[in-house]
This record gives structure tokens, C-alpha cells and sequence, in this order.
């Protein structure tokens, strides 16, 4: 290899680009590495989703060489690699860097994380293994203490093993998929039995060659699926479920299906219903990344490597089915294009593969990838929710690359938040960066070439919003540089167009935007980008409500902390009346003896209950419409009264409902003139009101004034009477959502990125939103 310099390689030239074959270096082993000249590579659906946002974050450089499947010859090895030589046939996993990449002629490999190939599969059927077989082995057997991505089970390789599992029934769903036939092949040597998958029936004969006992036509309702479960499982409890699709519908499907206790894998973000989670269920979700590049998964990955020979030559494992395609690499676009648009076979992988005629190395590679389902390799960099002031706004930063160094992916932890929202890009503050300096230095030095970004702007007073561009903001010595991903919508972002909302404007054009998540700080597993982005604003109202304790702020209860010590022992067993339970901030907010009544601020009132019954407050009475009431209940409201009822017919069901006890707090996140004289009514003397919009309360019903206590709320972290407080919630707040202790709200994703918002904002205008946060997704905002 020392004569030669270049070979062809399937390069991305830039984000949202074409795929075309190029000229490319060929790469040079390290001590612990091999160069592996590439037989055969596998499409996977990343292949082509990497070239679009957000998966081309992973990027770090462009002209970019994709692929994670592949099959070749060792043709150099390192001066301390054992395990290979050249001339072996080795199978391998490639990663989101040139050097690793597969889809090119050659390729640097791990020695570690690769395994010699039997002589039972060729080239082409060992292409289609390392992806999806990673995926489930990771998910099941990974051991890290500190890794949220797997279930933890005893490693099938260690003596014992199958004991825990023999002849426990497993449900696989999308068993057809190319992750979902290693699943069921790995259940199978894992001792598992029945092992029941989901599948169009062509394809019952090749799943129960794998190991399938019974397959369920996928194309049945989830409630007949489930139907079918007890005489399949002989009324076994089903405790472990791999869910290789990871649809809404097939999330929810498989977690009903699971017994309390049990385990389920799959293979995106978990979006299953609050309202299916019920507690003390026990049911434990794990989303998986699946490769072994990891630095966390790599020693899972290695042991996987040791045995996979052996797996694949007795059998036990089998390669998925393959389609060979023509014309190497020059094929790959073709297939890319195939398995984005899902044509093809549902089960077959698309493989290329190189010949290669002397040293100019031209190839007659053929083509061959799996046509899974699920989204493949999928890396969390660094994710943060965050909520924003009314200075940096709505922003939308077009060509952002991966946040790396040295090859590791850093992750910032921030204790308080400074603005940014719907932007792809801008500032929040951290009381710890300091130590993290490196990777801000880092940052601002990939981003020192990228001026300018995509941003919502209101040009004037009382202008119309429009997608324009806007500089990049830089951050100062305790902010970070964040990329948002999903920006929550709320009535403000409309109503401050225009006076007197405009009031608080420094500036124009003006970027809006109080709620967001982005790549910053840590999101549990278990909540999405989009579920974040509907946390901030409705959270801290409640909580800055409650526990701020400024002694100079004037729009705080001053409760003690909920996260201080016997804070719970001052509400516990009291009622709580929230109006407006089914609003943003009522789903969230706390009530002593609380009222919450809901409206168009429905999101602010799950918040509210949320807060209530973690502050132990018992009954928690909330009013909203009834088709909301199981919502409300599963966050914790003990009775939803009906929001149509007229005034005086709601205080009449309130003695009952609370058992004669007074009412000592109610939070009404509607804050209308009628809804504040229900609460003010409600409150019994020496009680607290708090309202989220200035208080309109009739004089003659404050004859009593001095007695109970109305606040005025303002639910921003950012001023600096409220920031303390900010921080000692934002230090607890990824651990809340862990727990479920807080649930996000129900949201709606508006398509098209930034232009998202303007339709957004007029149905927030108009009052036709109800339920649930709007989100808009900065990163899918279209050139214009």
C-alpha cells in the first residue's frame, strides 16, 4: 500500500448535499488498528439521513464518507494488534469519521471490534451483521454502571446466562426488520420461549427459521395484537420486549404488552404516553445506541467480537438476506435512494462491494444494506433544555458540524440557563463552564467561520414575523454556544408584537422565543427534544411562584423549597385547587389547598398538579374540560371538575371534594377575570392566590384584604431576582424528568422548521390550540 495514495470513496461535499464518488486518501492504521481493503458494504438508513439535519451533527468534517456496515481483507495491520494478519477475511462496524467510514475502497478498523470471517458466509452476507447485531447485544448486555442505553441482563457469553431468561416468553416487534431477525435469533440463544414477533405474514417462514415460534400479522390493530399475547404466552407474564420499529403506535402497543417489572428495548426515543406509565408499574425503557464505537460500548462491542466467528459458524447467528447491488460504489446513491423513499424488500439488506484491478483501484463494487426500519446508528452529542429571555429569541443556524475532540463527544453540565429557544444556535449561562473551558474554546473555534444563521424576526413594532438571517451570537465567559433542536411555542411570542407586550423589546429586529432544547445539557433518555422544548416556561411559572425567595421580589408565595428538607411537611395531606388544570402551567403547578382552572394556558396547569402532588398535597382538585380528566389524573389531580360548570356551581363541589378542609392556596394559570373571582372566592381566609396575569379582582370582593394573599406571577429565570432560584431548579430538573416526578406536556410538531411558527402563532392567537404546546424543529427550516 506504501505506492499508492488515493482511492474511490462515496463523498457528501457538503450538508444537504449529493452523494457522488471521488477521490479520497486512503487512510494510515494506527498501533492498535488495521487497513482493510473493503469487499462488501450494508446501506443503512443513516447512510442517507446523515446528510440532513440532525443527524448531520455527527459529521466532523466534509467532505464526508459514510458507512457503518462492512466486510473486507486486511491488507496492513498495527505493530501491536494480535488477533489479525494480513490476509484474514474480517467483518466490522464503521463509524462517523473518514478513517472508519465504509463505504470506500479502504478503511482503518479497530482490530478490537472486528471478527474474522468463517468460511460459511461470504463477503456480502457478513456486510449486513455488524449494525443490527450491535444494536441488540448492546441493548441486552451492555455493563456500564453509568450507561442509560441498555437493560443491563447477564451477557449471554457468561456462564448462567440463559438460565435467567429459559422459557420466559419474549415479544419482538418489526421481526422482519434487519435489527428486529438479530433479535429474535439473539432471544432464541438466549433461552427464551415463545418468542413471538410482529411481521406481514410472507414473511412467517424465513422469522420462524431464525427462531420465531409465532408470528402476529403487523398489520393488525394493536388491541387485537394484545388480544392474542395470554394463549400465545400460555398466560406467561411477557418481561422482556424489543421494539425494533419504535413507532408511536408500536412503543405504546409493546409497552401495554409488557408485565409490570419488565423490560422494554427500542431502538429511538421513547415517546410512549405519560397516561400508560402508570406508577409503581415498574416497567423499565431503555433506548439504544447501537455501536461499538462508543467509547461506552466498546467493551461490550469486544466481547461481542470474540465470539462472533463462532456465532456465525455454528449458526447461531445468521446474516440478514441481501441484495447485491452493480456497479460498486457508484450503485450507493441508487440504493441510498431506495431505502429513503422504502422500496425494497422489508427484510433485505443492500450491499457494495470493490474489486480491484491493479493500482488504480477502480471498482466493480457491488451493493448490498439492510432496509430496516428503525433509524440505525443514532448518537446523542450534547442535548440541554433550556428556557430564554426576551434578547436572543427564535434563531435558526443552517451549517452546524458535530461537537468533537481528540474523537470523544464532550458533554457541558450547566447548573442555571441563560436565553436561546427556537434558534439553532445561542447562549445559555453556566455556573461550571470553567471547567468545560476546553470544550468552549473547541467550539468557538469550529464555529469561527460560520457568521450568520437563520433566524424568526419581527422587524418593527407591530411588524409581521418573517425567516431571515442573523448573526450568530457568541457566548461570554459563563454562557455556551447551543444548538436548538425544538422550540416550544407559547402566547407570548405573539402578543409581544405589539403593545403592551412590546414594552419589553430592547430591540429590532427582535428574535422571540422562551421555551427550547438543544445540544447542551443533559435530557434524560426518556424525554425527547420536543418534550423538553414544552418544559421550561410552564415549569419555572409554577416554581418561581412558589419558592422563589428573593426577599425584594414581590411576585413569589415563598414556600419553603420543595427540594429542602421537610419542605413536604408544611402541604402534606392539604388540598389543592388549580384552575385551569388542563393549561401548560397547571399540569405543573402545586396548590396548597389548590384550585387550578384551564383554558388556552392548558399546559401551564399539568405542570401545576405535577408540582402539587410531588409537594404532597392531597386532594388536588383541578378544573378542566372532562376529556381531559384521565390526563390530569395520571399527573396527579384527584378530581377534575368540569370547566363549563358556572362559578357557583363549582365552589359547591369543592367542600365535598376536599372534605371540609380550607382551601389555603389555588393557582389559576387562566388568570381571566372570571376564573380569578372563582379562585379568590375558593381561597379561604389567611390563604394565597397566585395569578399569571395581573390581578383584575373585583374591589367589593376584597373586603377581607390583607387576609388572603393574590401574587402576581412572572415565570422567567432570567431576571436577576428570580436566577437563584432558576439555578436550584435547573440542577434538579434532568432528574425530575428521569423519575417522571415531572412529565412534559403533550406537544404537536409543526412541519417546516422556522416557517412552522407563523402559521403556529395565529392558531395561539386565535385560541385554537388546546392541550398541548406547539413545537417548532429550527433544524428543518428550509433554505429560502
Amino acid at each position: 500500500m506504501a505506492t499508492i495514495k488515493t482511492q474511490k470513496a462515496l463523498l457528501l461535499p457538503a450538508a444537504g448535499g449529493q452523494y457522488a464518488v471521488g477521490e479520497a486518501p486512503i487512510p494510515r492504521p494506527g498501533p492498535k488498528e488495521v487497513l482493510v481493503k473493503i469487499i462488501a458494504a450494508a446501506l443503512n438508513p443513516v447512510d442517507w439521513k446523515v446528510a440532513f439535519p440532525p443527524y448531520s451533527d455527527l459529521i466532523a468534517e466534509y467532505p464526508f464518507i459514510a458507512g457503518t456496515d462492512g466486510a473486507g481483507e486486511v491488507v496492513e495491520a498495527g505493530e501491536e494488534v494480535t488477533n489479525l494478519k494480513v490476509g484474514d477475511r474480517i467483518l466490522f462496524q464503521g463509524w462517523f469519521e473518514n478513517r472508519y467510514a465504509t463505504l470506500q475502497q479502504f478503511c482503518v478498523v479497530k482490530a478490537e471490534l472486528a471478527a474474522k470471517i468463517p468460511e460459511n458466509i461470504s463477503f456480502e452476507q457478513a456486510a449486513s451483521v455488524p449494525l443490527g447485531l450491535a444494536t441488540i447485544i448492546l441493548a441486552l448486555y451492555n455493563q456500564p454502571p453509568d450507561q442509560p442505553y441498555t437493560l443491563g441482563f447477564k451477557p449471554i457469553w457468561e456462564e448462567g446466562a440463559t438460565a435467567e431468561w429459559a422459557g420466559k416468553p419474549a415479544l419482538i416487534i418489526g421481526g422482519a426488520s434487519s435489527v428486529g431477525q438479530y433479535a429474535i435469533q439473539v432471544a432464541k440463544f438466549a433461552g427464551f420461549s415463545p418468542i413471538i414477533t410482529t411481521a406481514s405474514p410472507h414473511n412467517t417462514a424465513h422469522l420462524t427459521s431464525l427462531g420465531a415460534t409465532h408470528v402476529i400479522d403487523r398489520s393488525l390493530p394493536g388491541d387485537q395484537i394484545l388480544a392474542r399475547l395470554p394463549e400465545l404466552t400460555g398466560r406467561k407474564p411477557i418481561e422482556f420486549i424489543y421494539d425494533a420499529i419504535s413507532l408511536p403506535e408500536t412503543m405504546a402497543l409493546a409497552y401495554q404488552a409488557l408485565a409490570p417489572g419488565g423490560a422494554l428495548g427500542i431502538v429511538l426515543p421513547d415517546v410512549i404516553p405519560a397516561e400508560l406509565k402508570k406508577e409503581g408499574d415498574n416497567k423499565r425503557v431503555s433506548f439504544v445506541l447501537g455501536n461499538v464505537h462508543r467509547p461506552e460500548n466498546q467493551e461490550c462491542g469486544k466481547e461481542m467480537y470474540k465470539r462472533l466467528t463462532e456465532w456465525l459458524e455454528k449458526g447461531i447467528i445468521k446474516p440478514n438476506p441481501i441484495e447485491v447491488l452493480p456497479n460498486g460504489l457508484a450503485s450507493a446513491p441508487e440504493g441510498l435512494a431506495r431505502l429513503k423513499s422504502n422500496k425494497g424488500d422489508s427484510y433485505r439488506v443492500l450491499v457494495a462491494t470493490n474489486h480491484y484491478r491493479g493500482a488504480d483501484m477502480r471498482s466493480n463494487a457491488q451493493t448490498s444494506a439492510a432496509t430496516r426500519r428503525q433509524c440505525g446508528d443514532r448518537d446523542q452529542i450534547l442535548s440541554g433544555i433550556v428556557q430564554h429571555s426576551f434578547d436572543v429569541g427564535i434563531i435558526h443556524f443552517q451549517a452546524f458540524h458535530r461537537y468533537r475532540i481528540s474523537g470523544e463527544t464532550p458533554t457541558l453540565g450547566l447548573d442555571s440557563y441563560h436565553r436561546l429557544k427556537s434558534q439553532r444556535l445561542a447562549l445559555t449561562t453556566n455556573d461550571r463552564l470553567e471547567r468545560n473551558d476546553i470544550t468552549r474554546r473547541s467550539l468557538l473555534q469550529l464555529m469561527a467561520a460560520i457568521k450568520t444563521q437563520r433566524a424568526l424576526l419581527l422587524p418593527t413594532l407591530g411588524g409581521q414575523y418573517a425567516i431571515g438571517e442573523a448573526p450568530i451570537p457568541s457566548p461570554g465567559p459563563k454562557e455556551v454556544l447551543v444548538k436548538v433542536i425544538s422550540a416550544a411555542l407559547n402566547p407570548v411570542d405573539w402578543k409581544i408584537a405589539s403593545p403592551p407586550g412590546s414594552a419589553i423589546i430592547p430591540r429590532y429586529p427582535f428574535i422571540t422565543g422562551t421555551d427550547g432544547a438543544g445540544e447542551v445539557l443533559e435530557i434524560p433518555d426518556n424525554v425527547t427534544y420536543d418534550q423538553a422544548a414544552s418544559v421550561p416556561q410552564g415549569l419555572a411559572t409554577v416554581i418561581l411562584a412558589l419558592y422563589n425567595q428573593h426577599p425584594n421580589y414581590p411576585h413569589t408565595l415563598r414556600f419553603a423549597p420543595i427540594w429542602e428538607d421537610g419542605a413536604t411537611a408544611e402541604c402534606s395531606g392539604k388540598p389543592a385547587f388549580i384552575i385551569g388544570g388542563a393549561s401548560s402551567v397547571g399540569q405543573y403547578g402545586e396548590v396548597v389547598n389548590v384550585l387550578i382552572i384551564p383554558n388556552i394556558l392548558i399546559l401551564r396547569t399539568t405542570i401545576a398538579i405535577q408540582v402539587a402532588k410531588f409537594a404532597e398535597f392531597s386532594p388536588i382538585i383541578a378544573t378542566a374540560s372532562p376529556h381531559n380528566a384521565a390526563h390530569l389524573n395520571s399527573l396527579g389531580a384527584t378530581h377534575v371538575i368540569d370547566r363549563s360548570l358556572s362559578g357557583d356551581q363549582i365552589l359547591a363541589e369543592l367542600p365535598e371534594l376536599t372534605g371540609g378542609k380550607p382551601l389555603e392556596f389555588a393557582y389559576d394559570a387562566i388568570s381571566l377575570p372570571d376564573t380569578m373571582t372563582l379562585a379568590y372566592k375558593a381561597l379561604a381566609p389567611g390563604g394565597v392566590l397566585a395569578l399569571v396575569l395581573p390581578d383584575v379582582i373585583p374591589a367589593e370582593l376584597k373586603k377581607d384584604e390583607g387576609k388572603k394573599r393574590v401574587v402576581y406571577v412572572i415565570g422567567n429565570v432570567h431576571m436577576p431576582d428570580t436566577r437563584a432560584c432558576g439555578v436550584e431548579l435547573y440542577k434538579r430538573l434532568t432528574e425530575w424528568l428521569a423519575k417522571d416526578i415531572i412529565k412534559p406536556n403533550p406537544v404537536e410538531i409543526l412541519p417546516n422548521g422556522l416557517a412552522g411558527a407563523l402559521e403556529g402563532l395565529e392558531c395561539l392567537k386565535n385560541n385554537k390550540v388546546s392541550g398541548k404546546k406547539l413545537i417548532i424543529k429550527p433544524q428543518e427550516t428550509c433554505d429560502i
